[in-house]
């Protein structure tokens, strides 16, 4: 766990921003507690349950003899032997039994943790308990499983009938750092130059470690942290934010009718104020950057908080000027350049008339470039040429084939002839997809018969054996992403968990293209496969 400092804490004036999304059919939210309850009183529940403690046995094998170690065999016992299921199995019996509940709702452990919550707050309401052991063993008795199985059901009903609700912007006005963050995988306490963290205001600074054996975070983001360390009393402390979670600092933003989250990397506390700074590669210009620089500045012109407050998006070419103006406590005057460099590739975007960046972008840009304060800068881009628009975009396509490994190594790496990638789950737009496929390996040489794509939908996935067919041996496949997952059960699955199944020996190479809350995106498949390659 990491602690914040409260010896050097005081409290912020900062308003988080969270998305409630408009109910989905294969969404669960909180509100199915509601249903729940409701449902309970109709069916009679509270006189209908055996509320006594029962024990679950299993059969054990005894006086079993191995004939040859390390070899798979069959060993055959004298006799069996009724014994007690203990705590921790009776346990993950219930929360499997509650997966097993939670079709058609989708997004990851979400649906199971809010079932098992709505039945802790049943039993607590009508039974005084609150003991979740207890639950569990009450919820598997024979004699009641089935009638929380219609509960349940009749309570997924109740909720797919409420009414629907639009997206809602919650702000929580009085959003401080979390007073513990907890890390629960593989992790790092940090250290620079050998020295422990010291301006963070978490203590220990601990960072997960990837599936790669590597810290997570990004080279840049690690050199900033570096530079934040070097710090004098310019820098009272820092804060790394997290994501998605509502304990985490986020700034809400609005497009063609659909709200989103943007949470930035940094915030940090000098002595005349707070800045919220989210970090980018150099040469990272995608077109959502936009959608995060408007989003920010549009918070810190919004502000109205007691605090001075600077938003900004900086880059390690960033840094040098960054530092030396917070040195000097002449925030005012910082001139941030990965901003510039931005909305210069946003307007060669318009001017070359890019056709995606226009319908997706367009709007949103034409909005920033109007409130942009800085005149001489306006003018430059408002001048702009065709041929100069080339030459900017140009330079990030170098940028782009440079930074990514030449065709002769990936051959000599991981990539087959043909290339084929099985995608496993629902995906964002598909003919997209094929584009940005065949754009990336039209790059490194491949031809339209040396590379193919198969999408499996969640519904093939849990109603056909899949699995048995991406096997090694058995598969055509050379790579397996995954993108939203609706249910991790399936056929062939043993695990009960898709992702943890796949990890096993045996199957063909797979990774994880993105939260299995998430829709897979192109930017997030050719972002893995690039890491697959260079792996």
């Amino acid at each position: 766990q990491m602690l914040r400092d409260n010896t050097i804490y005081g409290n912020i004036d900062l308003t988080s921003e969270s998305i409630r999304r408009k109910r989905e059919k294969q969404r669960l939210s909180g509100e199915f507690k509601d249903c729940l309850f409701k449902t309970a009183n109709e069916l009679g529940i509270k006189n209908n349950i055996n509320t006594g403690l029962v024990a679950f046995k299993k059969d054990v094998g005894v006086d079993g003899e191995v004939e040859n170690l390390d070899k798979i065999q069959i060993v055959s016992f004298e006799s069996k032997r009724e014994i007690i299921k203990d705590r921790e199995e009776v346990f993950a019996w219930y929360t499997a039994f509650v997966k097993s509940q939670t079709y058609p709702f989708t997004g990851g452990d979400r649906p199971t943790n809010i079932i098992k919550s709505s039945l802790r707050s049943l039993f607590k309401k009508m039974f005084n308990i609150s003991n979740e052991d207890r639950i569990g063993m009450i919820v598997l008795n024979p004699k009641n499983k089935d009638k929380f199985v219609n509960l349940i059901d009749n309570a997924k009903q109740k909720y797919a009938h409420l009414p629907e609700k639009e997206d809602i912007v919650n702000k929580d006005n009085d959003w401080q750092i979390p007073e513990t963050v907890s890390v629960f995988d593989n992790y790092e306490k940090i250290k620079i130059r050998n020295k422990l963290i010291k301006k963070s205001i978490l203590k220990p600074y601990y960072l997960k470690i990837n599936k790669n054996d590597k810290l997570q975070w990004s080279k840049p983001e690690k050199s900033f942290v570096e530079n934040l360390e070097k710090t004098d009393n310019d820098v009272l402390w820092w804060f790394k934010n997290g994501e998605r979670e509502s304990k985490y600092f986020g700034i809400a933003y609005k497009k063609d009718d659909d709200y989103y989250n943007f949470y930035p990397d940094f915030i940090i506390k000098t002595p005349k104020a707070v800045l919220i700074v989210e970090i980018k590669d150099d040469k990272d210009f995608k077109n959502e950057n936009i959608l995060k620089l408007r989003a920010g500045k549009d918070y810190q012109k919004n502000y109205d908080g007691k605090e001075n407050l600077y938003f900004w998006i900086v880059s390690p070419n960033d840094y040098p000027n960054f530092f030396k103006a917070l040195k000097e406590q002449k925030l005012d005057k910082f001139s941030c350049t990965y901003e510039k460099s931005l909305r210069k590739i946003a307007q060669s975007r318009k001017v070359v008339g890019d056709k995606d960046f226009i319908e997706e972008f367009g709007e949103e840009w034409e909005r920033a470039f109007k409130e942009l304060k800085d005149e001489k800068e306006k003018n430059e881009l408002l001048k702009m040429e065709l041929e100069d628009a080339k030459s900017n975009l140009e330079s990030i396509l170098e940028y782009k084939k440079n930074s990514a490994f030449d065709s002769e190594t990936i051959k000599q790496i991981k990539m087959t002839k043909p290339f084929n990638i099985c995608i496993l789950g629902k995906v964002n737009d598909k003919s997209r997809i094929m584009q940005e496929l065949n754009k990336y390996f039209v790059k490194y040489g491949l031809k339209t018969n040396e590379w193919k794509i198969d999408f499996i939908s969640n519904t093939k996935l849990r109603n056909t054996n899949v699995l048995s067919k991406l096997k090694r041996g058995r598969s055509t496949s050379s790579l397996i992403i995954t993108g939203q997952i609706h249910h991790h059960s399936g056929r062939g699955n043993t695990s009960a968990n898709l992702l943890t199944e796949l990890k096993k020996t045996g199957y063909v190479d797979h990774i994880v293209g993105c939260s299995p809350q998430d829709l897979l995106t192109s930017d997030n498949i050719l972002s893995g496969i690039e890491k697959y390659l260079s792996g």
